[in-house]
């Protein structure tokens, strides 16, 4: 009889926790309609840089078994190796490859925000940080890189793991924590630079333990095997025990010449920076692709740099999480930080400051790319969400509530003053909120939050200003997609193709050959230029905008030899993507 009533209690515990779960799969399901427009894409919604690059990395790998090093990303292009299995067969592969991997990465970063928000069920309801998923631009946004997504995605769910053992203290949340941020280093090289904040914040937690090496080599080890054991995988199969970092790295320096360059227009305006890079700081190889050498050989000019790229960062970070969001998160973000330390939470305190201090690496190569800021999306919600839940938590503190109205007042009159209107857009939508949110309190004080947050969900909504409205895709009709047809259907697989920009090229399955590169010989005349994309190998020559707006002295290079050297073999139905054949 005991039995069978333990056996009882054990399935009604399940069923309650299975429950528990239903208002946040509705809520997932809800925020991913919504979205499905954004991560159903066109190939003319992919760009024609870093979003084909990637996908065609998973294309390459199991094509052609190319691992890349780890400064490629590997786990990136296992990801979309993945994604592409499906599909290998269609022309338009890569599109369906793209959308399926928008869907799970969707689901990544919705998961990892859902358990973050679970972790810190004392200081918000679970649902709160989803719920700012839903209304903020961001989830849409964020997957137009794709590393990023899968990056922040897999560092969130370190995160709460780590969240998790300030809670519970046990090593096998920081076993998961290690795990986690060993893939999310293997989808992007930031996750490096995380590791040893994490290793600090660890020892601070643990030192005065007598189980603090315990703790250490939990976190140590995963992330360490993982990492190193596919650097050294990668070397022993290649012979090239270079992670590639250091490369990567000072690529990236030399394209932050950027704030500094009065680009041309005639040619790539990376390509120019790094140009012009060199005559400033040398050339890669002079500094040994060392950052640091080379900024010491011109301290001034990195000076100017970093001077340009804190408003920038500024910038940034406002199209990174919404102009109509950001002036508000913020504050919110700095309350729950407040509120934290209030509580004398030392521990997530202290690993809420620190992890996003990664992002001071951008300092360096002087980028600050919308998307990397994306990266502590959890940072700015979880805080967020705790400010939010204080406020209204605390209706009698009528200060802390004027106060509030007096921060979105000023706001709205800084965004009126300055010519910011998205500012003191978002300004009269919150204070309308805090009105009416204001006055449930009055009249029931002792109203749940429900009603609350349901006003706050309404202002979201209404400052979001709607979602990616609803489309049939017609696969095949657009302009690229035409071209990526013919070019599977007509060109031998792998032909070399010269280009302005690698992603119709690489949607094509074709090997492409960039005319936006800094050993393009630009000064040469027309025929020597001809003649020495035939040396090369060039069978085609594919014209798009990337060629004709973006690298127009390439182009002035080659079009003389149309109807000559170069024939026409295809054009698009609005004339917008041509391809020539190169005669020998």
């Amino acid at each position: 009889m005991q039995n069978e009533d333990s056996h009882l209690n054990n399935r009604l515990l399940a069923r309650l926790r299975s429950a528990e779960h239903i208002p946040g799969i509705a809520l997932f399901l809800v925020n991913l309609i919504l979205l499905l427009p954004a991560l159903l894409p066109t190939l003319s919604d992919l760009g024609v840089w870093d979003q084909p690059g990637y996908i065609t990395a998973g294309q390459q790998l199991l094509d052609r078994g190319a691992f890349p090093s780890f400064a490629g990303n590997p786990l990136t292009s296992v990801f979309y190796a993945l994604t592409y299995l499906p599909f290998r067969s269609s022309s338009l592969w890569m599109v369906h490859s793209c959308s399926l991997g928008r869907l799970v990465l969707f689901g990544l970063l919705w998961v990892a925000l859902y358990n973050i928000g679970r972790e810190l069920s004392d200081l918000l309801p679970p649902l709160l940080l989803p719920g700012l998923l839903l209304v903020t631009p961001l989830a849409a946004e964020v997957m137009t890189f794709p590393s990023d997504p899968l990056f922040a995605g897999l560092a969130g769910l370190s995160f709460w793991q780590l969240l998790r053992h300030s809670r519970n203290g046990e090593n096998r949340s920081l076993v998961l924590a290690s795990l986690f941020l060993g893939l999310s280093a293997l989808a992007r090289n930031d996750g490096i630079v995380i590791f040893p904040i994490v290793l600090v914040w660890v020892i601070f937690i643990s030192w005065r333990k007598p189980s603090w090496k315990k703790a250490l080599l939990a976190v140590f080890l995963p992330f360490t095997i993982l990492v190193g054991g596919y650097i050294l995988g990668y070397g022993l199969f290649t012979g090239n025990f270079d992670p590639g970092t250091a490369a990567r790295t000072y690529e990236n320096f030399e394209s932050g010449h950027q704030l500094l360059v009065n680009a041309s227009g005639d040619i790539n305006a990376v390509v120019e920076s790094r140009m012009q890079a060199r005559e400033v700081y040398g050339t890669p190889e002079e500094n040994s692709y060392n950052v640091f050498r080379a900024i010491l050989r011109n301290p001034a000019a990195y000076l100017e740099r970093v001077r340009l790229v804190i408003p920038a960062l500024f910038r940034a970070l406002l199209s990174a999480y919404g102009k109509r969001f950001s002036p508000l998160l913020f504050p919110l973000a700095i309350q729950g930080l407040f509120l934290i330390a209030q509580r004398r939470d030392w521990k997530r305190l202290i690993l809420f400051v620190l992890w996003p201090a990664h992002l001071l690496t951008g300092f360096i190569i002087t980028i600050f790319r919308p998307g990397h800021l994306t990266f502590v999306y959890f940072i700015v919600y979880g805080l967020a969400g705790v400010g939010i839940n204080a406020f209204l938590e605390m209706p009698a503190r009528w200060k802390t509530r004027l106060l509030w109205f007096g921060i979105t007042v000023g706001l709205g009159l800084y965004g009126w003053l300055d010519g910011k209107l998205a500012f003191t857009y978002a300004a009269l939508v919150f204070l309308l909120a805090l009105i009416v949110i204001s006055l449930i309190q009055i009249r029931r004080p002792r109203a749940s939050l429900l009603p609350a947050l349901l006003v706050l969900a309404a202002a979201g909504i209404t400052l979001r200003q709607g979602y990616p409205s609803l489309r049939f895709r017609n696969l095949g009709s657009s302009e690229p997609e035409q071209a990526v047809i013919f070019m599977d259907e007509t060109i031998p697989r792998g032909s070399l193709i010269a280009a302005g920009s690698p992603g119709y090229i690489q949607a094509a399955r074709m090997a492409y050959f960039g005319l936006a590169s800094t050993d393009v010989p630009y000064d040469y005349s027309n025929q020597e230029f001809i003649t020495w994309l035939q040396n090369q190998g060039v069978e085609y020559v594919f014209g798009d905008f990337s060629l004709w707006t973006e690298n127009e002295r390439a182009w002035e290079r080659i079009a003389p030899s149309i109807g000559e050297e170069l024939i026409e073999v295809f054009a698009s139905n609005e004339g917008g993507i041509k391809i020539y054949q190169l005669l020998r």
